[in-house]
């Protein structure tokens, strides 16, 4: 697990207190000090929940951020036998229907991010943790597997890619666009053939 440096556990920790406060979304939280610090979002949550966790515990950690004592970790929904099993059939009729995994989870989770995360994090645990639930799949489904887990470690990596880099992008973008439509050389290629065989005359 990524584990943030002071400065950063200091802003996350103060961000978190102040949405505590204004009834706000831990999501937007996770997502800022990523975006400022360039982490991926979902290293910012795990490491949270784990700081609130050993807060609990660990009496130097409260006072050294004083805020943790206020904050409290959600409550961890287990998973039932059943549950696991259902959700293992449904991704893997999905699957056999030329869905990815990615697809039949956002199905399944109507659309809620946060339970969407919740069903594949679980999909994710169940496929790696358990030796027999491999040898049940298929080749052509532990193939699918693998392509969605590359896509998701890719988009993790480009989650963390920082705001002002972004801009910096566009910015060079813009730049390059404004010469283009600046240059000569474009308005030249415009001109009728006949104009232009006339002007290199």
């Amino acid at each position: 697990m990524k584990v943030l440096k002071e400065k950063e556990t200091e802003y996350l920790v103060a961000e978190a207190a102040k949405a505590r406060k204004n009834g706000a979304s831990l999501t937007a939280v996770f997502k800022k000090t990523g975006e400022r610090f360039s982490l991926a979002t979902g290293s910012v949550r795990n490491y949270y929940y784990s700081l609130v966790k050993a807060a609990q515990t660990d009496e130097k950690l409260r006072a050294k951020y004083p805020s943790l004592t206020a904050l409290k970790a959600r409550k961890k929904h287990e998973f039932s036998k059943a549950e696991e099993q259902e959700l293992m059939k449904k991704v893997r009729e999905g699957v056999k229907n030329g869905k990815s995994v990615r697809r039949v989870i956002y199905e399944l989770s109507c659309g809620d991010e946060k339970l969407a995360l919740r069903l594949q994090n679980k999909y994710r645990n169940l496929t790696t943790s358990k030796k027999h639930v491999k040898k049940e799949l298929s080749p052509y489904e532990r193939l699918c597997e693998a392509i969605d887990m590359l896509i998701e470690r890719i988009k993790e990596k480009y989650r963390s890619i920082s705001l002002a880099e972004n801009e910096v992008l566009r910015a060079e973008v813009k730049k390059l666009k404004s010469e283009r439509k600046e240059s000569k050389a474009v308005e030249y290629f415009k001109k009728p053939n006949a104009k232009r065989r006339k002007d290199n005359c």
